[in-house]
């Protein structure tokens, strides 16, 4: 048996990570030795066990006939053309908004030791800024 092989996203995942994507992900094989990469803010260790189940790939993988989702190296050759680090545009295409509380300072890299399914697709907008955070470090907004 394949890990997750009984989920459906519809039925079973939580509210807030239905809410995530855009759309209705798409459920795919993950082969084992996949590698995949996360930024988050900590590493894994004795004091953090645990990392939210968000992860990319680090080559890039082809998942329909129309549809590639982007590796680690595509990601952060469009940074570099943009003038921005991998992790601002990990921050801006994966939608992690400050409210997230991920300073995502970590780079975590894992390689599978046996196939999964997952679930691919498109984030859903997120607000980008903590409005509390901000008004906190800015000041109030103000009309122009």
């Amino acid at each position: 048996m394949i890990w997750n092989e009984d989920f459906i996203f519809a039925r079973d995942a939580k509210l807030k990570d239905q809410k995530a994507f855009a759309t209705q992900p798409q459920r795919i094989l993950i082969n084992d030795l996949t590698a995949l990469y996360r930024w988050t803010t900590h590493r894994l260790s004795v004091e953090h066990p645990a990392i939210s189940e968000w992860w990319s790939f680090v080559e890039s993988r082809r998942i329909s006939k129309t549809e590639v989702f982007d590796g680690f190296r595509v990601h952060e050759q469009r940074a570099l053309r943009i003038g921005k680090t991998h992790r601002e545009y990990a921050r801006a295409r994966l939608a992690i908004s400050e409210r997230f509380n991920n300073d995502m300072s970590a780079l975590v890299l894992a390689r599978l030791k046996i196939p999964v399914w997952g679930f691919c697709g498109r984030a859903a907008f997120q607000t980008e800024f903590d409005e509390v955070k901000r008004r906190r470090r800015d000041g109030p907004a103000t009309a122009a």
